[in-house]
């Protein structure tokens, strides 16, 4: 099956019929995954973009916690697109874009989540990395933040091969980069607490050998919202 093809398959049929290949490209624990992210925001943003967004999950999710933000999810796929809006029951926005250098959203955000996926986490090419966060800056509000999920079986294949340039984009534009080891979002299911997740997951992991998450918070340094 092609990476999205599922995309396709569920607006014909259901998202349950094709639930192992939307688990293979999206992340499916929305609410606990933002309720990890909510416990490392550094304020409460007015204004989040989802890149990446896929069927719009944690898009969803993130509406629905922060109702009274405008939330919009950005997707290359159409297909995810378009399930993404007609199944959100919170009002979150979906827009089919493809994230590049020159491209400018129809707003600046207060705040801009990066979920992994292809290429942006999943490559050490630093000139991909480099095009990707260039894009988040020049869409990112004065004061804003970005956040960076990914996952840390095989750093030698993600942005962390490039810490040093990436310490220094940072500089150069004027972030404070922070790094911050993240819970199971299953844990966070079943507990209903990040605090105690996050108590757990180190054990858990070593017990089972489960990929470990990292997030990279890129905030602003400017006019701090």
């Amino acid at each position: 099956m092609a990476p999205h093809s599922c995309y396709d398959d569920i607006n014909v049929s259901s998202a349950e019929d094709h639930i192992e290949a939307l688990g293979n490209n999206n992340l499916l624990r929305g609410k606990a995954r933002v309720r990890i992210y909510r416990s490392l925001f550094p304020f409460t943003p007015k204004s989040i973009a989802d890149i990446g967004c896929g069927i719009g999950i944690t898009t969803s999710a993130l509406k629905q916690t922060f109702s009274e933000a405008v939330v919009c999810g950005y997707e290359i796929s159409e297909s995810a697109v378009a399930y993404a809006a007609r199944e959100d029951r919170y009002g979150a926005e979906y827009r089919v874009v493809e994230a590049g250098l020159d491209v400018r959203l129809e707003r600046q955000y207060e705040a801009m989540v990066f979920q992994e996926f292809y290429p942006f986490t999943r490559t050490p090419d630093f000139n991909i990395h480099s095009e990707f966060l260039s894009f988040a800056v020049n869409n990112l509000a004065p004061g804003g933040f970005i956040i960076i999920q990914l996952a840390i079986r095989h750093p030698e294949t993600t942005i962390l091969v490039n810490g040093e340039r990436l310490e220094d984009f940072c500089e150069t534009h004027q972030f404070d980069l922070t790094r911050h080891m993240i819970p199971f979002d299953r844990l966070v299911d079943i507990t209903a607490s990040v605090w105690i997740s996050k108590l757990l997951t180190p054990v858990l992991a070593f017990m089972t050998g489960a990929d470990r998450r990292i997030v990279l918070m890129m905030r602003h340094r400017a006019n701090r919202l």
